[in-house]
């Protein structure tokens, strides 16, 4: 429940322990519980409605305000960075989330820096040869090709491509 998620917060601030790896993630699922409740209209907000505003959206795709869900993106990122948790996984799909909000605010470059530290991230992992990484690689060249770079677009949508060969998935339904 949302308020097990708001107490456990308070407690991991009050032993010196929110900004950890796992205060991060604590703050995702704060964000997702709060995103279904607002979603859902399952209950009034309560009395950590204050607390819970900060931290709205994160990690999920229901923040009715994107501006309140980059902040707490930019929160999370804080911790990562903080806590040098940055470049892994989780830091590549905070990434990701950032990128999205700022595509849906129509902050095309922004979105775009986004994507490409996450690429950056997972390339650096070689964690590229998975099918959501062929949307990202995707969604890069979508916002190449509006920013007018139809050459570095066509790189991203042959990579995308190459992607999906090597897991064998190029001539399916979603890959053609």
């Amino acid at each position: 429940s949302l308020d097990a998620y708001v107490q456990a917060r308070k407690i991991r601030e009050r032993i010196g322990m929110a900004e950890t790896t796992e205060g991060a993630e604590l703050l995702k699922q704060i964000g997702a519980a709060e995103s279904q409740r607002i979603r859902t209209g399952s209950s009034p907000k309560g009395k950590n409605g204050g607390v819970i505003q900060t931290f709205i959206g994160i990690g999920t795709d229901f923040a009715e305000d994107p501006n309140v869900a980059l902040d707490g993106f930019a929160e999370v990122r804080r911790i990562h960075e903080l806590t040098g948790s940055l470049e892994t996984g989780s830091g590549a799909n905070l990434l990701e989330s950032v990128g999205e909000m700022k595509q849906r605010q129509g902050d095309i470059q922004g979105a775009l820096e986004a994507y490409t530290e996450a690429r950056r991230i997972l390339d650096r992992h070689d964690s590229l040869g998975t099918l959501s990484t062929v949307q990202l690689v995707s969604r890069i060249g979508l916002l190449k090709l509006e920013c007018g770079d139809g050459h570095g677009a066509l790189d991203s949508f042959r990579e995308a491509c190459d992607i999906r060969e090597g897991l064998g998935m190029l001539h399916t339904p979603d890959g053609s």
